[in-house]
């Protein structure tokens, strides 16, 4: 039973692989790291899970930092990163959810652009590849019974490979394309 003369205390914060206390609530700049948000990526499964095999946001991500123009790679790089303090939840579940999540995301959205020094309103490069990605990820992924996705919305599916690296891989990826993309910045 619980103390109802106990304070309430609300615990919106996560610790995160690194140890750090991140307050989805208040995500702050500072506490975001590179190394929580490739471990985190590489241990969520895009998709919710309901794939043939296993596939990391952190791969899905690595792949989209090769499909946009270079100027635009570290952003398409790290388009998903909220997922590593939100988690990775598939489309559907996020418009059931709406609002109250697009805001959470927005916030962490916000503290991640901050510090690594992007532009919080994605290109337009990320966005159509986001996209068009999800028509090759279904044709590797998906079950075959599933009906084509985004059809006649003039997206074109770009020839990738979808492998299905184990997390330690497509988390070492992630980190590598990240450096190579700061490096001297």
């Amino acid at each position: 039973m619980g103390n109802d003369t106990a304070p309430k205390r609300d615990f919106t914060h996560l610790y995160t692989y690194t140890g750090r206390k991140f307050d989805v609530a208040d995500p702050r700049p500072e506490d975001v790291d590179i190394a929580d948000i490739a471990h985190a990526l590489s241990l969520l499964c895009r998709y919710g899970g309901h794939s043939s095999r296993f596939y990391s946001v952190a791969e899905h991500s690595v792949i989209m930092s090769y499909l946009v123009p270079e100027k635009d790679a570290l952003a398409a790089l790290l388009h998903d990163a909220t997922e590593a303090y939100v988690v990775d939840l598939p489309r559907g579940v996020k418009n059931a959810i709406g609002e109250p999540y697009r805001r959470l995301e927005a916030r962490v959205w916000y503290a991640v652009c901050k510090r690594f020094c992007l532009d919080p309103d994605l290109p337009d490069s990320v966005k159509y590849y986001d996209n068009a990605i999800l028509l090759a990820e279904k044709d590797a992924l998906i079950h075959p019974s599933v009906p084509e996705w985004l059809v006649g919305l003039g997206y074109e599916k770009p020839e990738i490979d979808v492998v299905g690296f184990s997390p330690a891989v497509a988390e070492a990826m992630f980190l590598q394309r990240f450096k190579q993309l700061t490096e001297g910045k």
